[in-house]
């Protein structure tokens, strides 16, 4: 008995190679119907080879956005002397804890400031009198009128005094014995015998008082 023929087999094997050529998708369709889809095998190999590539590309251009990024962070550090990954990311811990720790100081010294304006409010307000620049109390018709209004360590004196000869020296001996720094003086004649004195300077806390009187 013949169970199998020539052209049965060429046959079968004829069917095997285009199911080599396909595989099969289950496909959810809607309404309930779902399927069997086939799917060409070639098509299958290009859609590999396509994802491939934009894999590549997109991992490409990942890897150049993050050279970029440590190039920029590089240029944000100083006294970077190596430009590896590593050296960089270390660079930058560092000078970060540097920041950090400039924070801290200058917290402690704006909150030290404010303590002392607490204890002496009224450092940062105008006051007028006829303070001489010199203390002494003959004198006091040689300057009329001194304000004072300090700012932080800043201090800007304005006074109004008659034309005499020396008084810009005693002015600056003055400045000197109370440790004030001067930073700008002007002086405009007021009137026929009397001059206009505004000084801006730098000076420390406690000197502060001494000025106005305190």
């Amino acid at each position: 008995m013949n169970f199998s023929s020539p052209a049965v087999l060429v046959k079968d094997d004829s069917m095997m190679n285009n199911v080599k050529n396909y595989q099969y998708e289950y496909d959810l369709g809607t309404n309930g119907k779902n399927s069997w889809n086939r799917v060409n095998n070639s098509s299958v190999a290009g859609r590999s080879r396509l994802q491939a590539r934009e894999h590549l590309v997109a991992e490409r251009k990942r890897r150049e956005k993050l050279g970029q990024l440590f190039i920029n962070l590089s240029k944000l550090v100083p006294g970077i002397k190596k430009l590896d990954k590593a050296s960089i990311l270390e660079d930058a811990i560092d000078y970060i804890k540097i920041l950090e720790e400039r924070i801290r100081s200058l917290e402690k010294e704006e909150a030290k400031r404010c303590s002392e304006l607490d204890h002496h409010p009224d450092s940062s307000s105008f006051r007028e009198s006829s303070y001489n620049i010199d203390g002494s109390t003959n004198e006091v018709s040689d300057v009329s009128a001194i304000e004072v209004k300090i700012m932080n360590r800043s201090v800007l004196i304005k006074m109004l005094c008659k034309k005499q000869k020396g008084f810009m020296s005693r002015i600056h001996m003055e400045m000197e014995k109370m440790n004030l720094c001067e930073e700008d003086i002007r002086v405009m004649p007021f009137g026929s015998n009397a001059l206009d004195i505004t000084i801006l300077a730098q000076e420390g806390n406690l000197l502060i008082y001494k000025i106005i009187g305190g």
